[in-house]
C-alpha cells in the first residue's frame, strides 16, 4: 500500500513502519503540506495522528474533505470514544487507539478504512451521476412545450416548469391552481378540486385525456389536453402527483381549418352545380332550336341573343368565384387613384339601367362633388353587386338611390332601396360567403356582397348594412377621401 503518515512523534512513526512492512510510506510531521501531498500522489490511505502541533486531526480532516479529496483517513488517537466519533463524523474513515497499534490490528483497520473509502467514492460518483441526470432531466422538463406540475403528498406544489409558469403564473400549492383560469370544453369554469393534479392526489388514480381551455395571463386562450397520475416510492406509498398539460391549440385550429375548407369545397360544388346547370341547359336548348333550318331570322336572332346572355351570366359566375378566391387569399389587387364620386355613381347607374328596367325600377343618383382615392373599375364592380342586390330584393318598390357624403377623411357611398328591408337575423350574415337569405328562392351564387366587402376592405374601407327608418335597406361603404 501507498501510505501518507502524518505524525510529529518519531517513535510512533517508527512503530507504524514496523507494523506495515512492505508498504511504501511517506512521512509528514505537521499538517502544513498534507493537502499538497494528497493532490500530488494517489495514496491508498492517510494515517493521521490526532494530536498534531498547531492543528488537530479534526480540523485537518475537515480541510481535506472541503478540498474535495476523498482519500481514506485512519486516525490514530489517544482520545476517548467521544472525540473519535466526532472525527468519523467529520470525514475520517475509521480510528484506532494508540494503545492498540500492532501489525494485525493496524492492517485490519487500514483494510476496513480503504473499503469504507472505496464505498464512499462509489457513493460519491453515483450521487454526482444522479445529480447530473437530475439536472439534465430538469433542463429537459423546463424546456418542454407542455406544462408540467408536481405536487407532494400534502398538496403543496413543489415544481412547475417554465411553460407552466407562463400559462398560470407562480403557484404555491395544488389547490392554488385556482389562480390559473381554466374552463371545461362545455364552457364551465374549473373548480379548485376539479383540477386533474388535485384529483390524482385525492382519488389516488390516474386522470387521463381531460380537455380544457387555459386562459393565459397575456389573454391568449389555449386548448389543452390534461393528464395526471400519483407517484409512489419503492414501498408503494403515495409521495407526489404529476400533471401535464399539452397544448393542442394548433391541432384544433388545423382541424377547424380543414372543416372550413371542406365546407367551402362543398359550397363551391353546390354553386357550380346549381348555377351553371341552368345556363348550360339553356344554351343546349337554344343550339337545338338554331339547328332547325326552317327557323326565321327574327327567331334565330332571339336565340342567339339568349345564348349570349346565358354565356355572359355563366362567365360572371366564374369571375365571381375567382374574385372570391382572391379575396379570401388576400390577393385581390386594387390600384387607387384620385377619382370623382359623381362620375362613379353615374356610370354605375348607366351600367345597371337595363337590369333596373327589367325589374320595373329606376336608379336615382344624388349629385356629389367629393373626390376619393379608389380603383374605379373595382368600385364599379362593388357598386354593381350592391345595386343588383337592391333590384332583386326591392321587388319594384321605388327607385334605388345612390348617394355619397363626406365624414372627416372618409367618404361614405350609400346604395338604398324602398323594399321590405333586411330581416334582423340576416343582417349579421349578409356579407358572408355563399350566404343566401332564402335558399329556396336562389337568384345567384351568394358571392356578390362578399366580393363587394373584399373590394372595399382592399381600399382600407368598411362596409355595413342597416334598415332604413322609413322602410327599405341601405348598404354603405367608406373610401379614403382624396
Amino acid at each position: 500500500m501507498l501510505i501518507l503518515l502524518v505524525d510529529d512523534d518519531a517513535a510512533d512513526r517508527a512503530a507504524i513502519r514496523r507494523a506495515l512492512p512492505g508498504s511504501e510510506i511517506d512521512e509528514e510531521t505537521s499538517s502544513a503540506s498534507v493537502l499538497d501531498r494528497l493532490r500530488a500522489r494517489p495514496y491508498d490511505c492517510v494515517i493521521l495522528d490526532h494530536g498534531l502541533p498547531g492543528e488537530d486531526g479534526l480540523s485537518l480532516i475537515r480541510r481535506i474533505r472541503e478540498a474535495g479529496i476523498t482519500t481514506p483517513v485512519l486516525v490514530v488517537t489517544a482520545a476517548e470514544d467521544g472525540v473519535a466519533a466526532e472525527l468519523v463524523a467529520a470525514g475520517a474513515s475509521d480510528y484506532l487507539p494508540k494503545s492498540d497499534v500492532n501489525p494485525v490490528r493496524l492492517e485490519r483497520r487500514l483494510r476496513f478504512a480503504m473499503r469504507v473509502g472505496q464505498a464512499e467514492e462509489r457513493a460519491r460518483v453515483a450521487r454526482n451521476e444522479l445529480a447530473a441526470e437530475r439536472r439534465l432531466l430538469g433542463a429537459i422538463i423546463q424546456q418542454m412545450p407542455a406544462a408540467v406540475f408536481v405536487a407532494d403528498a400534502t398538496g403543496k406544489l413543489v415544481f412547475s416548469n417554465e411553460t407552466a409558469r407562463s400559462w398560470c403564473g407562480e403557484l404555491d400549492s395544488a389547490d392554488g391552481l385556482r389562480g390559473c383560469k381554466a374552463r371545461w370544453s362545455d364552457g364551465r369554469w374549473l373548480e379548485p378540486l376539479e383540477w386533474p393534479l388535485v384529483r390524482a392526489l385525492s382519488e389516488d388514480s390516474v386522470i387521463a385525456d381531460v380537455e380544457m381551455q387555459i386562459y393565459r395571463p397575456d389573454g391568449k386562450i389555449l386548448h389543452v389536453r390534461a393528464g395526471a397520475a400519483p407517484v409512489r416510492d419503492p414501498r408503494g406509498r403515495k409521495v407526489a402527483a404529476v400533471m401535464i398539460l399539452d397544448d393542442r391549440t394548433a391541432e384544433r385550429m388545423a382541424r377547424e381549418e380543414m372543416g372550413r375548407a371542406a365546407r367551402v369545397r362543398e359550397d363551391v360544388l353546390a354553386v357550380v352545380s346549381h348555377d351553371l346547370r341552368n345556363p348550360i341547359h339553356a344554351v343546349g336548348v337554344a343550339v337545338d332550336e338554331l339547328a332547325d333550318a326552317s327557323l326565321g331570322a327574327s327567331e334565330r336572332a332571339r336565340y342567339v341573343g339568349a345564348v349570349r346572355r346565358t354565356l355572359k351570366r355563366a362567365d360572371r359566375l366564374i369571375q365571381d368565384l375567382l374574385d372570391a378566391g382572391r379575396i379570401e387569399a388576400g390577393a385581390l389587387a386594387v390600384e387607387p387613384r384620385p377619382t370623382g364620386v359623381r362620375g362613379i355613381l353615374e356610370q354605375a347607374a348607366k351600367e345597371n339601367e337595363v337590369l333596373a328596367s327589367e325589374a320595373g325600377m329606376a336608379i336615382a343618383v344624388e349629385p356629389s362633388d367629393e373626390m376619393v382615392q379608389a380603383d374605379r373599375h373595382r368600385i364599379l364592380q362593388a357598386l354593381g353587386n350592391l345595386i343588383g342586390n337592391a333590384l332583386r330584393h326591392a321587388r319594384g318598390q321605388g327607385p334605388v338611390e345612390l348617394s355619397a357624403a363626406r365624414d372627416g377623411d372618409r367618404v361614405w357611398v350609400t346604395v338604398a332601396d324602398s323594399g321590405p328591408g333586411i330581416p334582423e337575423d340576416v343582417l349579421p350574415h349578409i356579407f358572408d360567403r355563399f350566404y343566401q337569405a332564402n335558399p329556396a328562392r336562389r337568384s345567384g351564387a351568394g358571392l356578390g356582397l362578399t366580393i363587394a366587402r373584399g373590394i372595399v376592405r382592399a381600399h382600407g374601407g368598411t362596409i355595413e348594412a342597416r334598415n332604413r327608418p322609413g322602410g327599405g335597406a341601405a348598404l354603405r361603404f367608406s373610401l379614403p377621401a382624396a
